[in-house]
């Protein structure tokens, strides 16, 4: 799952929650399935040093989680 800047071949990652995708009814769409799977974090935008731009993401998404 990624969240992206803008719409387009030119959209980078951007942490959860930050761009253009509605990753708040992604989310909620996944609860109201009763999801029990796995979510990987990636983000590309900046490759070489990207822990705290997944880490950033984990955080925005367990507080969207945690306001469903």
């Amino acid at each position: 799952m990624k969240d992206l800047h803008e719409k387009g071949k030119g959209g980078h990652d951007v942490h959860w929650g930050e761009g253009v995708s509605n990753i708040p009814a992604v989310i909620a769409e996944l609860k109201r399935q009763n999801f029990k799977g796995a979510i990987s974090a990636e983000y590309e935008y900046n490759w070489e040093s990207n822990s705290a731009d997944v880490a950033a993401s984990v955080v925005n998404f367990r507080n969207l989680v945690s306001k469903l």
